[in-house]
């Protein structure tokens, strides 16, 4: 798969300052991919907020994502 940066947000939650980097990730086409699951790679955490089919082909899945902490 491909992880693409897009952009960073800084806001204030309880009091401390956080700022999640949102990212769109590329993969190869499944049907079980889910709003809500979350991709693991080299210790970041990407939380899935919405997934596509581009081109509705069945090749790839398009997921934005939001970095979380573990």
């Amino acid at each position: 798969g491909r992880i693409e940066p897009l952009r960073a947000r800084a806001r204030e939650t309880a009091g401390a300052a956080t700022a999640p980097v949102t990212h769109r990730v590329t993969i190869r086409y499944r049907d079980d991919v889910r709003h809500a699951m979350r991709f693991v790679h080299r210790g970041r955490h990407l939380l899935i907020r919405a997934s596509r089919d581009p081109d509705e082909t069945r090749r790839y899945l398009i997921c934005e994502c939001e970095e979380s902490q573990p």
